[in-house]
């Protein structure tokens, strides 16, 4: 449970009903927030062709499509695997 008062800078709070309050203070941000340019970041392709998975995992990925356990949504991703 949380409770908050009225033009305080801290809270009370306790984890369950029969605990005791315990006292906590808020860190309110004030003013406006400094904009950082963003870093420019050149990423290098981790692999040179797609990764094959096991037959059998595919398998089993198929079957999971065709139990309604997987949405059909997802049919063409996990055929194209």
């Amino acid at each position: 449970m949380i409770k908050f008062t009225k033009n305080s800078d801290s809270y009370e709070f306790k984890t369950s009903f029969e605990g005791e309050w315990i006292q906590a203070s808020l860190k309110l941000a004030r003013g406006r927030k400094r904009v950082t340019q963003p870093i420019e970041i050149n990423l290098k392709a981790a692999y040179q062709s797609k990764i094959n998975i096991s037959d059998a995992k595919k398998r089993d990925l198929i079957q999971l499509l065709r139990s309604d356990i997987v949405p059909s949504f997802y049919e063409g991703f996990y055929n194209s695997l």
